[in-house]
């Protein structure tokens, strides 16, 4: 007689089946026993899972300790935000337009509209070994010692999801003045962070340039960049982004700033000029190269005698420049930069610009800090009588979560005609 194989297969099959739905029933009746004592357990949180909001001083990381009264995480990205950043002086939390502007890093925008007011003042007394009394030769007043109303910001700014908005102005004895009027869009779709700006803002060039009067060390920027980009600001088309370590920006101008003696507000000529900075940035090391490329129209009034007299010539408004920055740490001292940047270019006025200048800062603790910088100018390098040398230096010590008080002491080295300039300045900063 032939075995029945058929049977057997059904036997094989109702036996495996059988063992299936066992398996299944013991595995739901698992689940719903756990979900019915996590129904009776009220949830806790461990420290593991505490957010920087729900955290106690203990179970804080270091990244979210309080540093003078604010988080030093948010520090760092108010300090980019607004010109009106915080009174700590940190060189490694002074962003660039290449980290975007707003009020959070590139391409995060909040989950919920925010709004933010905020400024600062600096008063000032200096001292000019040079100074002078009256009026120098040019019929203008000249550096002399006094007391003064360095600078008194009041920034507005709003941002959403899709859009941010910025208006900062500037507020002192020689008038008030419109520093940033912004209008941003936020794109969400890339993934690099892309913020398209209209109005008026900082050239997106190195990195001195971008940083904060509020967080600088010095109390004014190098002269290459004071002389090569006066009023700091234009007004254009600007896109900022990022993608992976690589942060770029780039803008098209008018091209004569916000301070042209002549032209005032309104553009000198039909042509626009480009401008922008492509950096990579790591956790302790950032370099970045520059470049502008752009054309001007010189202009020449005539003399009293003959005003319908205008002369005009055409020029060409180029500037390139290179910045790195080190950050590292002594332990048991504080936070320690370095930072260098070389800035070269021609126009009307400086046929062969180069200057540069290098900063060394050391912090101690989360209160105080001493700086140092060689700040080196040459309007044209042909010209062996044209170069500018000076060091400078001092310490500045955070009274409080939004007062800071610094003394610098700047020493002329080129010996201009004989003449030794020197210039100290004590600074009082408070901010909101």
């Amino acid at each position: 007689m032939k075995p029945n194989h058929g049977r057997g297969a059904r036997k094989r099959f109702l036996r495996s089946a059988s063992f299936c739905s066992l398996l299944a029933a013991s595995v739901i009746g698992l689940a719903a026993d756990r979900s019915w004592a996590a129904a009776k357990t009220p949830e806790a949180e461990t420290p593991e899972t505490q957010t920087p909001e729900t955290q106690t001083p203990e179970t804080q990381t270091p990244e979210a300790k309080v540093v003078g009264g604010r988080a030093a995480e948010t520090l760092a990205v108010e300090a980019s935000a607004a010109e009106a950043s915080p009174v700590e002086i940190r060189a490694t939390e002074t962003t660039t337009a290449t980290k975007g502007a707003g009020t959070g890093p590139v391409g995060e925008a909040p989950s919920s509209p925010t709004f933010r007011l905020s400024g600062y003042v600096q008063g000032r007394f200096e001292y000019h070994s040079t100074s002078a009394d009256g009026l120098t030769d040019a019929g203008k007043a000249g550096a002399t010692t006094q007391f003064l109303v360095r600078r008194g910001r009041v920034k507005v700014s709003h941002e959403s999801r899709l859009a941010a908005f910025a208006l900062q102005i500037d507020a002192t004895p020689r008038g008030v003045t419109l520093k940033d009027a912004e209008a941003t869009f936020i794109e969400p779709w890339t993934g690099l962070g892309l913020r398209w700006t209209v109005g008026q803002f900082k050239w997106p060039f190195g990195d001195e340039l971008q940083q904060s009067s509020s967080a600088r060390e010095m109390p004014e920027r190098s002269r290459v960049v004071r002389t090569l980009f006066p009023g700091e600001r234009d007004r254009g088309l600007r896109m900022v982004g990022r993608w992976e370590w690589m942060r770029f920006a780039l803008a098209v101008v008018n091209g004569n700033g916000t301070t042209d003696p002549i032209y005032g507000a309104h553009e000198e000529n039909a042509f626009k000029d480009v401008v922008g900075r492509v950096g990579v940035e790591a956790s302790w090391w950032t370099v970045g190269v520059s470049g502008y490329w752009g054309k001007g129209l010189s202009t020449t009034l005539g003399s009293a005698d003959d005003e319908d007299e205008v002369t005009y010539a055409r020029y060409r408004r180029v500037r390139y420049g290179a910045d790195a920055q080190i950050r590292t740490s002594i332990p048991s001292v504080g936070r320690t930069t370095f930072k260098a940047e070389v800035i070269g270019g021609r126009d009307a006025t400086h046929v062969r610009a180069l200057g540069y200048y290098l900063l060394a800062v050391q912090r101690f603790g989360d209160d105080w800090a001493a700086f140092v910088r060689l700040d080196q100018f040459d309007a044209d390098i042909r010209d062996a009588g044209g170069l500018r040398s000076v060091l400078g230096g001092g310490l500045a010590c955070d009274l409080s979560s939004d007062l800071r008080a610094s003394i610098a002491y700047e020493h002329d080295l080129s010996r201009r005609a004989g003449v030794l300039d020197q210039v100290l300045t004590t600074q009082l900063q408070a901010v909101f």
